[in-house]
């Protein structure tokens, strides 16, 4: 996840618009392993809980929340073609700092 925050983060404004960072090495290993670490995509209403996040900061989002926006946004991409809207806004890129963030005082 690391990999792929430092991608994502890395890339301009006109890499994340004219680019598929989805293609990237570290991307593709994030997302494999998104899929199958068994409780990290929210299984509950993700839809209803991206849209009760909209307004919120998410530096203050807790990690059910972070968990339903990432679950989101994965989901969104199939529904969409490159560029992801989540990517050029830098939204996964913070959603998965903030993850990363959560993860280091929960563990």
């Amino acid at each position: 996840m690391q990999a792929c925050v430092a991608v994502l983060s890395s890339a301009s404004q006109e890499e994340r618009e004219k680019t598929d960072l989805t293609r990237h090495e570290a991307f593709q290993a994030w997302r494999r392993a998104a899929y199958e670490e068994s409780g990290f995509l929210y299984d509950g209403d993700y839809i209803g809980m991206y849209r009760a996040c909209k307004e919120k900061r998410i530096e203050g989002l807790s990690m059910e929340e972070v968990r339903a926006c990432i679950t989101f946004d994965l989901r969104q991409m199939r529904c969409e073609y490159a560029p992801y809207s989540c990517i050029v806004r830098g939204e996964l890129a913070a959603l998965l700092r903030r993850y990363l963030e959560l993860t280091e005082v929960e563990g």
